[in-house]
């Protein structure tokens, strides 16, 4: 007898254990499971299946951990977009806010809630510090708002929207 792969075991410890947590929900709130586990992932649904009934309202509210209306919660947008210092966390911070309908003006609290929610550390201390770097040097922000406002400059849309292209860095590496 052949003694089965390590992967394979693993893969059918973890279907026992879903299997578990799964048994107790009805067929549609198994799939819907599934789907948001998937979607997290980045994957394709599981099933096509349509909607249970009155949960078009919950699937268009910003539920914590997961995707926005079909979108990249803030943990896979940060992902995504790789920020290699603390101005492109900044910005990446700010435009995600953007384009989730959070306004176009943002606080150190609205800061520190998205990096919270990205499972990301933010360093309340040195805020001000790295804002004005990334007004002052990087151009991200735009100065003259209000005290305690912050809003993404046109270039700092622009920038935010380019990640994770880090100046040619694909360009670069494929030169040597």
């Amino acid at each position: 007898m052949t003694k089965p792969s390590s992967r394979s075991t693993n893969l059918g410890t973890l279907s026992n254990k879903i299997y578990d947590l799964l048994h107790g929900l009805e067929p549609e709130d198994r799939a819907k499971v599934m789907n948001s586990v998937a979607h997290l992932f980045g994957d394709q649904p599981i099933s096509n299946s349509a909607p249970a009934p009155n949960s078009g309202e919950a699937a268009s509210q910003n539920v914590r951990g997961l995707s926005h209306q079909g979108g990249l919660n803030e943990q896979q947008y940060f992902v995504q977009k790789r920020p290699q210092n603390k101005g492109e966390m900044l910005a990446v911070a700010a435009r995600y806010r953007e384009e989730h309908g959070q306004g176009g003006s943002h606080t150190k609290d609205d800061f520190a809630a998205y990096f919270r929610d990205a499972r990301q550390n933010f360093d309340s201390n040195n805020f001000q510090r790295d804002m004005k770097n990334a007004q002052n040097q990087s151009h991200l922000f735009n100065k003259g708002t209000p005290k305690g406002q912050y809003q993404l400059s046109y270039y700092g849309q622009q920038y935010a929207d380019a990640l994770p292209d880090h100046a040619g860095e694909t360009t670069a590496a494929a030169c040597t």
